[in-house]
This record gives C-alpha cells, sequence and structure tokens, in this order.
C-alpha cells in the first residue's frame, strides 16, 4: 500500500519554537490521539498558535500532512502520567 504524504511545513521562523534542534530521523511513531478533527484542522492548528507543542504528521481517514521537516527534532507537551496500580 502506498500513502501519498502531502506537506504543509511550519515556517522557519518557529523553528526556534516548534522544532529547535536538528535531528537525522531513522524511523517514525504513530500515534492515536483519540481525536476526530481532520487532518488538516490539525496542522493548521499546530503552525498557527504559539504553543511549543509539536508533530511531524497528522492522519486522518482521507490524507496524511507533514507539519514539521523530517530534519528537524519536534517539541511535545510533557505530562507524566501516573500509574494507576490495581489492589
Amino acid at each position: 500500500m502506498t500513502i501519498e504524504v502531502r506537506k504543509n511545513l511550519v515556517s522557519e521562523n518557529k523553528y526556534k519554537l516548534k522544532c529547535p534542534n536538528a535531528m537525522s530521523a531513522e524511523y517514525i511513531t504513530i500515534h492515536n490521539t483519540a481525536n476526530d478533527a481532520p487532518a488538516k484542522n490539525e496542522i493548521s492548528f499546530m503552525k498557527n498558535n504559539t504553543s511549543s507543542t509539536s508533530f511531524h504528521f497528522a492522519v486522518d481517514d482521507k490524507e496524511v500532512i507533514q507539519g514539521l521537516p523530517l530534519n528537524r527534532k519536534r517539541m511535545a507537551h510533557r505530562r507524566r502520567h501516573k500509574r494507576h496500580r490495581e489492589p
């Protein structure tokens, strides 16, 4: 199966905020955010806000859109999740 990826990259003037460090990617990780918004909306929101949270790709049931260059390391909102133990 071939999946076409459309690029809609963040502007270079936001690199310091969204993807401040260079990198050499070997793999990509895709995870489900449980959000039903279209990929184009996710990328648009990421590109146009002032939060450092960012990601390389957004995926929906119709398309894949790249938001950051693969040679830039993304920033992520880091939340620590407490593990819940069953008694």
